[in-house]
């Protein structure tokens, strides 16, 4: 992972590589790593509970662990209101949570970052991603990041889920910034530090940071 000012993420990673954690805070520290243990806490256990149970509906439009997934960050939004915010707006967390099970690769998110999928043979592919509140005040050059969503605000949440089917040499990155800009995604095969240095070179002001999975 490369930063470039800005908030620094919380970044967990499971033993066995089944479970990624990205979770960049706004405010106190707290909120990622409450995310953190809340998510892999759940979601570890549920992979090796088929019965447990949830207090959340079960969506038939995803598959078993998508559920659990989602459970396991609704119920991290659920901590960080309840101890963090529900007197007083203290601390936030955008988050980038994913899993993969065999070539099925699922993740959800609230806020940054974008993600992007470089295939072999194809160009820079945008899977999906957010625009800050900068975005709504920005004329001329873009204002300070300002999260468009946070985990642990309020008591329910509006959480975006998606998949897809890994082929070899895939690989993800993951890019926050206040917007995805063109000429990122016109980059043929880029490393992190190319991207890093593209948005420096583009806005040498706007802080952002980088990532990169691969299978």
């Amino acid at each position: 992972m490369v930063s470039y000012s800005g908030p620094t993420p919380e970044v967990h990673v499971d033993d066995n590589g089944d479970l990624i954690i990205v979770a960049t805070p706004w405010g106190t520290r707290s909120s990622a790593e409450k995310a953190i243990e809340e998510i892999s806490s759940f979601f570890l256990a549920a992979k090796d509970d088929q019965e447990i149970t949830s207090p959340f509906d079960i969506l038939t439009c995803l598959s078993v662990p998508e559920n659990h997934l989602r459970t396991s960050v609704l119920f991290a939004n659920q901590a960080i209101y309840k101890e963090e915010n529900l007197a007083e707006y203290t601390t936030g967390t955008e988050l980038f949570v994913c899993a993969k099970q065999d070539d099925f690769f699922f993740w959800s998110q609230v806020g940054n970052p974008s993600i992007i999928l470089k295939r072999k043979g194809r160009p820079l592919i945008a899977l999906g991603g957010t625009s800050d509140l900068s975005l709504d005040y920005s004329f001329e050059q873009n204002l300070s990041p300002l999260p468009s969503e946070l985990l642990g605000i309020e008591p329910t949440l509006n959480v975006r889920y998606h998949n897809l089917i890994i082929h070899p040499e895939d690989r993800i990155l993951l890019l926050s910034h206040s917007s995805l800009e063109q000429p990122v995604l016109l980059l043929d095969n880029p490393t992190i530090d190319e991207v890093s240095r593209t948005l420096a070179q583009m806005d040498a002001d706007q802080p952002h940071w980088v990532a990169e999975i691969n299978f």
